[in-house]
């Protein structure tokens, strides 16, 4: 998967949610640094597009995969006064 092009972003996407696993962790860590500078996709800075923007439509893409959400609250109250 390229990063910086949104097209192989969303394919990949897509063969994570044609899988039969489900995704249990992301990590959006890409780090490009003091590449020469070029232009990719519509005219976007290659470090910004592979550190930035292509993470998102990746995480947003693949969201069949995640697993469904479990309803976890905790809260805790101190009542005023309380030292």
């Amino acid at each position: 998967m390229d990063l910086t092009d949104l097209d192989s972003v969303r394919a990949a996407a897509a063969r994570i949610n044609d899988s039969d696993s489900k995704l249990d962790l992301l990590m959006a860590v890409a780090g490009v640094m003091a590449t020469p500078e070029r232009r990719v996709g519509p005219g976007w800075e290659s470090q910004l597009a592979s550190n930035h923007f292509g993470h998102f439509p990746l995480a947003w893409s693949s969201t069949r995969s995640w697993p469904p959400p479990t309803a976890r609250a905790s809260s805790s109250t101190v009542p005023p006064g309380t030292p």
